[in-house]
């Protein structure tokens, strides 16, 4: 950015491009102020730590390690596109998963390597256009200021491991779920058995009643041919005797 650009206090008419870069004032301050303005307000706040920077100085001091720090933002993005396609060639394999409950588990895991990519978008557009008089870059231009290269890349780090971790969470909860629906299914499993025994005893039950029907005509019907069996085989004698009784008489 020209240094033309940048706006004019109403008061001093001095170029509003300077910050106080001690500990206890760099985390409240908002936006810029020119010189005298920000050392009037030192003065109003009794405050003798007097560590005024222009941010173009800020800026240059970031530049120095812009290239390093793109370098670690390009791998920190590669990283996160081969993590998303790790995971969903993981995930493809997997034979424990419905299509349909893939496919939801899938877009949640991008939906969180997408944020972790937005956040490493966002420090690399700050880096390439660092546009301090622009609220959103004005903070993060702060918090590069105050980083050197190995807090920078811890703070990467910590976004990557967030990201691990947010897609560990899923993919517990995925089993957790999984484990619910298996348990539902034995319940419900558990439900059918104990009426297919109760089904059972009662159709064992009511055969029982059957066969006993069953023996009973059956040891009926033999004895009445046993009976019409022995009535016939002695009918003859039957007669015979009755006749030589009547002639006896």
């Amino acid at each position: 950015m020209l240094q033309n650009d940048h706006n004019l206090c109403l008061i001093h008419k001095a170029r509003e491009e300077f910050i106080c870069v001690n500990s206890i004032c760099m985390d409240k301050q908002k936006k810029l102020s020119c010189y005298k303005c920000l050392e009037a307000l030192h003065i109003y706040h009794h405050n003798p730590n007097e560590d005024f920077k222009s941010i173009y100085a800020i800026i240059e001091q970031i530049t120095l390690e812009k290239e390093e720090r793109l370098i670690i933002l390009e791998n920190a993005k590669q990283w996160n596109l081969d993590q998303k396609k790790k995971k969903r060639q993981e995930l493809e394999k997997s034979e424990i998963f419905s299509t349909q409950y893939k496919n939801k588990l899938q877009s949640q895991i991008d939906q969180q390597f997408d944020q972790s990519c937005k956040k490493i978008n966002e420090i690399q557009k700050c880096l390439e256009e660092a546009n301090p008089y622009h609220p959103f870059f004005f903070s993060k231009l702060i918090s590069l200021y105050k980083q050197n290269i190995e807090e920078f890349t811890e703070q990467i780090d910590k976004i990557k491991i967030k990201t691990l971790g947010n897609n560990l969470l899923l993919e517990q909860n995925s089993y957790i779920d999984l484990i619910e629906c298996v348990k539902k299914l034995q319940e419900k499993n558990q439900i059918l058995e104990n009426k297919v025994d109760q089904l059972s005893i009662q159709k064992s039950f009511q055969k029982g009643r059957n066969n006993f029907y069953s023996v009973v005509f059956l040891s009926l019907f033999t004895i009445f041919v046993i009976f019409n069996f022995i009535q016939r085989l002695f009918n003859p004698f039957i007669i015979h005797f009755q006749i030589m009784k009547k002639k006896q008489i």
